[in-house]
């Protein structure tokens, strides 16, 4: 042994473990360090002592819950055990994992006397905190009020299939809502939109027009019964009013004289005296059209909507001045009596076959008796030409002919229009 520590005064006095020498962290024999460098930085043989080895170190110990800082430095192997060398490696095990409210990963262990430290950093908590409560909502304590309602406060014309609709500046109680409102218009059936912001009452009868000179009037009302979701009541009441279209009539006499009738043969007279018009066919098998033609100038520029109009137009068999003279079957013979739409301006030759604006309808078929007058709505008609009064300079004009121009015999069929009987044009209109 002396002889060792004189040849490497370098190295600590090596532990004796029976024949084995413990130097540097190596486990050799005497015979072993023949051949070693002075320095002891080489050897040319040296074997390590794992087949001789005794009890090997502790494991690490491992990090603690807290995910400590390290996983444990393993023990060195015990000195003293017969025969014994280093310590194996301590124990990797990782740390357990860190509290939760800890998120630090644990370090690797320091290595161990003799040994290695564990390898594995323990684990830092994985679950994160829990999530702060939110805070809470502000206190609703603003009062519902009524944004709009239609129809408008003070509107006039309202139509009959109107319905209210009140929107609100929140959602409301709908319950509450609905018991809050009343209306003049009667019975109502209530419907919402998905946000609860706007109420439609819709009348269970049509509003009523009114044929005087004044409009019907409608109120609504909105009470302070009314309530948002927070249970806030509206701190004034609601009120409105609005009122209908008025419905008049207007009738418009023509008399016969000045109605104009066109040949086919392009002849064109107005009627007075003893020429009355006429509709059918004559002796040359020429036929015959007739103009009733109605001013509308009267109807009122203000009107909305021409609800209905009709035409009444006297009719005879029998000639206004020779009540003799046979006039034959011209339903039978010509078929129905027709009604056009048209517009010409003067009425003239062409005007016989002129492109209708529209076909109004049949005024007398054959098993209409002859004589009398004979009626035909023709509102359609009428709303055309108040449309366009300026055009066609409030005429409203139509064509009388019958199905077929002649049957060719050679002999009249036709009829007229009396000279003591005027032509009307009936007329219902709204206005506000």
């Amino acid at each position: 042994m002396a002889n060792l520590n004189e040849k490497f005064p370098s190295i600590p006095t090596a532990a004796r473990v029976g024949a084995m020498l413990l130097v540097g962290g190596l486990c050799v024999t005497s015979e072993q360090l023949v051949g070693c460098s002075s320095a002891f930085h080489s050897c040319t043989e040296t074997r390590t002592c794992a087949a001789l080895s005794g009890a090997g170190g502790d494991a690490g110990e491992t990090g603690d819950a807290a995910g400590a800082t390290n996983a444990g430095a393993g023990k060195g192997g015990s000195n003293d055990v017969p025969g014994g060398h280093s310590g194996a490696a301590g124990d990797d095990s990782a740390g357990s994992a860190g509290d939760d409210a800890s998120a630090g990963a644990g370090s690797a262990g320091a290595p161990g006397l003799g040994g290695a430290g564990g390898a594995t950093a323990g684990i830092g908590g994985a679950t994160a905190g829990s999530v702060g409560t939110a805070g809470s909502a502000p206190i609703d304590t603003l009062p519902p009020v009524v944004n709009s309602i239609v129809p408008a406060n003070g509107a006039k014309g309202v139509k009959a299939d109107t319905k209210i609709v009140v929107t609100f500046s929140e959602a409301v109680d709908k319950t509450a809502a609905q018991a809050a409102l009343t209306t003049s218009a009667g019975a109502v059936a209530f419907t919402w939109n998905a946000q609860g912001t706007e109420l439609t009452a819709t009348p269970s009868s049509p509003l009523v027009y009114a044929t005087g000179a004044t409009a019907t009037s409608y109120t609504v009302q909105v009470s302070t019964g009314l309530k948002d979701l927070a249970g806030n009541h509206s701190v004034a009441a609601f009120n409105s009013s609005f009122s209908t279209l008025r419905q008049a009539s207007l009738k418009i006499s023509r008399e016969v004289n000045n109605t104009y009738t066109v040949v086919s043969t392009g002849e064109v007279f107005a009627s007075s005296g003893d020429a009355s018009p006429a509709i059918g066919d004559g002796y040359d098998n020429s036929g015959f059209r007739s103009f009733p033609d109605f001013d509308i100038s009267a109807l009122p520029a203000s009107l909305t909507t021409i609800v209905s109009a009709s035409m009444s137009i006297p009719i005879t068999l029998t000639s206004p001045i020779n009540s003799s003279a046979d006039w034959g079957t011209p339903l039978a013979s010509l078929g129905n009596l027709l009604v056009d739409h048209v517009f010409d301006s003067p009425i003239q030759a062409t005007s016989f076959s002129k492109a209708a604006l529209s076909s109004v309808g049949t005024l007398m078929t054959s098993t209409t008796p002859y004589s009398g007058v004979k009626t035909i709505e023709v509102t359609d008609a009428v709303n055309d030409d108040f449309a366009n009064r300026v055009a066609r300079a409030n005429h409203s004009l139509y064509r009388l002919q019958f199905a077929k121009l002649t049957d060719n015999d050679a002999a009249l069929d036709r009829v007229g229009i009396p000279f003591n009987q005027p032509m009307t044009l009936d007329i219902v209109y709204l206005i506000p």
